[in-house]
């Protein structure tokens, strides 16, 4: 099931993210994020009408998604930035579809019309499931960032819609 996020979510929430905070250099933050910061993160963006959904399995959520403006400037009014995290142990179900045709469709019933997605290039799995979604590479930014004593490049990926 895939539903809005409700404030009784967001510890689930704030442990994936840690997760790839803190395990991974997916996620480029060094420190892991506070439950203020999680709150402060999830009622902002219900504040400015963007969503954050969680797709449920068996009564437990499994993984969260959610989209915001790819730039604040006007002119990138129609383009999106999107984020989907899972559990670990919530890989390879077929969880990484479904929300993201949720996220697209509601994305598309509020006007935007481009998704972008920005993926560390050794996640090889989000790079897969990407390009089987329909997003294809438009931008390499090579030594972007630096975590774990190395420096690592981001691959930009689009899917119009």
């Amino acid at each position: 099931m895939i539903r809005l996020a409700q404030s009784v979510d967001l510890e689930t929430i704030r442990e994936i993210w840690n997760y790839y905070i803190l395990h991974t250099n997916y996620n480029y933050d060094y420190e892991a994020k506070t439950k203020e910061q999680i709150e402060s993160w999830f009622y902002s963006k219900q504040e400015r009408g963007f969503p954050v959904f969680v797709l449920e399995d068996d009564g437990k959520v499994q993984g969260y998604g959610s989209y915001d403006l790819f730039r604040p400037h006007s002119g990138y009014l129609h383009s999106a930035e999107h984020g989907l995290y899972f559990s670990p142990t919530s890989q390879g179900r077929g969880y990484g579809k479904k929300l993201m045709n949720h996220l697209i469709n509601s994305a598309k019933e509020k006007g935007f019309t481009t998704f972008v997605a920005g993926i560390d290039s050794s996640n090889k799995g989000s790079l897969i499931f990407h390009e089987r979604m329909g997003f294809k590479e438009v931008a390499r930014f090579e030594k972007i960032g630096y975590k774990n004593k190395e420096w690592l490049d981001c691959i930009f990926m689009q899917k119009q819609f």
